[in-house]
This record gives structure tokens, sequence and C-alpha cells, in this order.
């Protein structure tokens, strides 16, 4: 875990316990191949902010638009751990697939330890779920009457990597509220300076 900080993170992580399955062939014989939901959308999480209170956060559909149709190269890793690389969008090993519920992924591992071990793994259901890495772009924030935010629904944001997890845990959560306000500063001069008030009443 990450200790805690004020210093904004531009790269933003999160947990979501969904299936993780490997695949079968026609004959029913298990293959090389995994496949699931990588980021559930409109799945509402609670976030622990470095002021130790929770905001609301969520993924609209089409948030990773921009990721897809640039055809940037998505990486599939295991624990987050770039030595443990499984598959990437480049490669054509890993398809990125947006649905009204959610990104959906399947990869086509390859055959090495590492990839046997994942599979085994999930087939006997050691990882309960997904990761992923993306930097907010865009969002509809929602504050209460004392000026802490209360929900984030991220519109648009870069996805960089997706990740295979063991564990249920957020990192850099307690400096997500920073990260998440700063980015996309609003155009308008009012609600910029209401931001800075904002920011400044949190840090005190």
């Amino acid at each position: 875990m990450i200790p805690d900080s004020e210093k904004p993170a531009a790269f933003e992580l999160r947990f979501v316990e969904v299936e993780v399955r490997s695949a079968l062939d026609a004959d029913g014989k298990p293959v090389r191949r995994v496949e699931g939901t990588a980021a559930p959308y409109n799945a509402k999480t609670k976030i622990r902010t470095w002021g130790g209170y929770e905001f609301e956060e969520s993924l609209l559909p089409g948030v990773f638009g921009e990721t897809l149709r640039s055809g940037a190269d998505v990486r599939l890793l295991l624990e987050h751990d770039s030595r443990s690389l499984l598959a990437r969008s480049k490669a054509g090993n890993l398809r990125l697939r947006d649905t009204a519920g959610g990104l959906e992924f399947e990869a086509d591992l390859p055959d090495t330890q590492l990839a046997r071990d994942v599979l085994e793994n999930i087939r006997a259901k050691n990882y309960p779920g997904m990761s992923f890495g993306f930097v907010p772009k865009d969002m509809i924030r929602s504050y209460e009457d004392n000026g802490r935010l209360r929900s984030v629904a991220h519109k648009a944001a870069t996805l960089n990597e997706i990740s295979i997890v063991s564990l249920p845990a957020y990192t850099r959560t307690s400096v997500a509220l920073r990260s998440i306000l700063q980015a996309a500063p609003p155009v308008d001069p009012a609600e910029a300076l209401k931001l800075r008030a904002r920011l400044a009443r949190l840090g005190a």
C-alpha cells in the first residue's frame, strides 16, 4: 500500500470484485484464454479520501472510448506488476470491448509458467476480481453544502492497464480526492475560484 500523501496522483487504481473466467473451446476443454469485465459502468463505489471521509465514485458508459478509438496500447498485468505482463492490445492478444454494462476484456495468454499459474489460480477462484489503472480526464462532480466532495461520475478517462488481482484493496485512495478535483479544471472562473476554496478548506 502506498502511504498517504497530499501530492496529487495523476494515475489512479481501482479494484472491482468481478468474475474472471478461463475460457473453453468448442469441445469444452480449457484454453489459455481469460475473459471478464475489467470496469463495470454505473457501479457506485465509496472512496476514502486523505481527509478521512468518503465520496461516491462511478464510471459512465463510454468513459474509456477515446482509449479504445485511438488504439492505445493497454496492458493486462498480474497484480499491477509490469514484470508480470500477460497480454497487450498492441500485440493483438488483449481485446477490449465497450458494452452497456462495462468494459469487457478477452486475453489469449502465452505458454509461460506465469500464465499457466494464473489460469490455474483463476480456476481455483484465488483471483476474485480485476483492477484498472486510469487517468481522469472529464467528470461530473457534486458537493455537500460544506464544500466536501459528495460524488464523482467519470465521463472520460485514459485507460493504461488492467490487472488480475488477488486482494480487494484500493491503492492510493487517500490521494484520490486531489487528483480528481484537479483533473479537468472548470473553465468558468467563478467555478475555479470555488474549487480552489474547497481545496484550501480540505487542506486546512
